[in-house]
């Protein structure tokens, strides 16, 4: 399993929001900010109609997947792509507690 992996349940759900920043660490601009998920049967991922950088995550079914971020930078006259890869890993629901009770009763008289 890779490092950072982010562990949710069936019942849960995540955001994920970007924020661009350049070599020194200042907010810089992009474009085409695209998002993706490795296996759409696993994640579903739903844009913010607020705010492009973000996303909700859904799961859909207990599995691995990934979800992709991927943007061009705005450089002059030089273009590349910037891409960030956020992994998840579905897992059921587990015990955390065995839930036991005592009941104490009366003997019975002999």
């Amino acid at each position: 399993m890779p490092e950072n992996v982010n562990i949710m349940t069936l019942d849960d759900y995540a955001t994920i929001e970007v924020h661009p920043v350049d070599a020194n660490g200042d907010p810089a601009p992009v474009e085409n900010l695209r998002w993706s998920s490795s296996d759409s049967t696993t994640l579903m991922v739903t844009p913010d109609p607020d705010n492009p950088n973000k996303v909700k995550v859904d799961p859909l079914r207990v599995a691995d997947a990934q979800i992709i971020a991927e943007a061009d930078p705005i450089l002059g006259a030089e273009e590349g792509l910037i891409t960030e890869v956020y992994s998840f890993s579905v897992r059921p629901e587990q015990a955390v507690s065995l839930g036991g009770s005592v009941k104490v009763e009366k003997k019975p008289l002999v």
